[in-house]
C-alpha cells in the first residue's frame, strides 16, 4: 500500500514540475513575441506542447499570431509556413469555440479570413513568387535609376574612376578628433588613413582593401606600428558612400545575387544577398529616405550556418552636397562590429585626381 501511495505522489510531483516548466516556457514565448522575436517564440511554444503532450488554446493562439507576423514580413519566402498557418487556424476554429475565448477566437478568425489572399497550392505559390520577383526587380531598378538621377545621372557616376575624401574623424566623441582620408578606385579598391597630423603624418591606422586581400597597419598599445594582412576581405564592395547604387544596379541581373524590396512610410529598403558559399554570404541593406538618397547602409558577412554575423558595418549618410555635379554625403556616422562608433566629417572631395594604384598596395 505504501509503495502505491509513494508512486502516486511521485507521479503528481512529476506532473506538477512539468506544468511549472511549461508555464515558464510559455512566459518566455510571450516575452519573445512582444520583443518581435517570432521564431524564438514559436520554438518555446513547441516545447510547451512537447512537455504537456497536447496543444492548449493559449499556446496555439500565440503560435498563430507569431506565424502570421513572420508571414507578413515575407509572404513569398516559405509555402510550408502558409500551409501550416492555415492548418493551425482551422484547428483552433474547430476546437476552441469556447465561452471566455471570444476575443482570441476573433483574432484567429480574422487571420483565417486574411489567409484567403495567400496561395492555396505550392504550384500557385511558385508562380506568384516568380511574378513578385519580377515586379520587385523592376521597382528596385526604377528606385536605383531615380536615385542615380538625383545624384547627378548614370553617365556622370560612370565617369567617376576615383574619389578622394579628406576631413576629420571623431571617435568616441569630439575629444578624440583625428585627421582622416579615404581613397576609392571602384568599389573594390579602398584606402583609409587616420593620423594625428594632417597628410597622414603620425599614422594611427591604415586600412587597405584591394580585391582579394585586406591590409591593416595600426598602432598597438605600446605605440608600435603593427601590420596584419588577410586574404579574406572582411566586407567586400563596401565603399558605399558613392558606389552603392551603381554596385546594386550592376548586380540586378546577376544570378549569384537575390534582391528584396520593402517600404515603410517615406522610406524604401533594398536588400541584396550574395549567393551562399562554403564560407558564407553577404547581406547588403540600403535604406533610401524621402529625398531618394541613401540614408543608411548596412553590410553583414553571415557565416554559412545562415545566422552568425562574423563581420558587420552600418553607415548613416547626411549633409549631401554637389561636387562637380554629383551629390555626395559629407557627414558619415559609422558603426563596426567590435569597434567604437566614429563620425567622418568631410571637408574636401576630389574626383578623378590624387588617387593612384600605389595607394592600394
Amino acid at each position: 500500500m505504501k509503495i502505491l501511495v509513494i508512486a502516486f505522489l511521485m507521479i503528481n510531483i512529476q506532473l506538477y514540475a512539468q506544468s511549472t516548466i511549461a508555464k515558464l516556457k510559455y512566459e518566455d514565448a510571450e516575452k519573445a513575441f512582444y520583443e518581435k522575436k517570432y521564431t524564438e517564440s514559436i520554438e518555446n511554444l513547441d516545447e510547451v506542447e512537447s512537455i504537456l503532450g497536447q496543444i492548449p488554446p493559449n499556446t496555439l493562439h500565440l503560435k498563430i499570431l507569431a506565424q502570421y507576423e513572420i508571414l507578413k514580413s515575407n509572404s513569398f519566402n516559405d509555402y510550408n509556413l502558409i500551409a501550416e498557418l492555415r492548418a493551425n487556424c482551422n484547428i483552433y476554429l474547430e476546437k476552441f469555440d469556447i465561452q471566455g475565448l471570444e476575443e482570441k477566437y476573433k483574432d484567429i478568425y480574422i487571420i483565417s479570413e486574411n489567409m484567403l489572399d495567400y496561395p492555396n497550392s505550392k504550384e500557385e505559390f511558385i508562380a506568384k513568387s516568380k511574378q513578385k520577383e519580377v515586379e520587385d526587380l523592376n521597382k528596385i531598378k526604377q528606385l536605383l535609376e531615380k536615385s542615380m538621377e538625383i545624384r547627378g545621372g548614370l553617365e556622370a557616376i560612370s565617369n567617376v574612376k576615383s574619389i578622394y575624401f579628406k576631413g576629420m574623424m571623431e571617435v568616441d566623441g569630439a575629444k578624440n578628433l583625428r585627421f582622416h582620408e579615404e581613397k576609392y578606385m571602384g568599389p573594390k579598391k579602398i584606402s583609409k588613413i587616420t593620423s594625428a597630423k594632417k597628410g597622414g603624418k603620425n599614422l594611427i591606422m591604415k586600412v587597405v582593401q584591394n580585391g582579394d586581400f585586406t591590409l591593416i597597419e595600426a598602432l598597438d598599445q605600446y605605440g608600435r606600428l603593427t601590420n596584419q594582412k588577410s586574404e579574406k576581405v572582411f566586407i567586400p564592395e563596401a565603399s558605399i558612400n558613392f558606389y552603392s547604387e551603381k554596385l546594386l544596379y550592376d548586380k540586378l541581373n546577376d544570378p549569384n545575387y537575390s534582391f528584396e524590396l520593402s517600404s515603410r512610410g517615406n522610406t524604401k529598403t533594398i536588400t541584396m544577398i550574395s549567393g551562399s558559399s562554403e564560407i558564407g554570404f553577404i547581406k547588403h541593406i540600403t535604406t533610401y529616405g524621402a529625398n531618394g538618397l541613401p540614408s543608411v547602409v548596412s553590410v553583414n558577412f553571415i557565416e554559412k550556418d545562415g545566422f552568425t554575423i562574423s563581420h558587420s558595418k552600418t553607415e548613416k549618410f547626411s549633409d549631401y552636397r554637389a561636387i562637380e555635379g554629383i551629390l555626395l554625403a559629407h557627414h558619415i556616422s559609422r558603426e563596426y562590429q567590435f569597434l567604437k562608433k566614429s563620425i567622418f566629417n568631410i571637408s574636401e572631395v576630389i574626383i578623378n585626381q590624387g588617387v593612384d594604384e600605389v595607394d592600394f598596395k
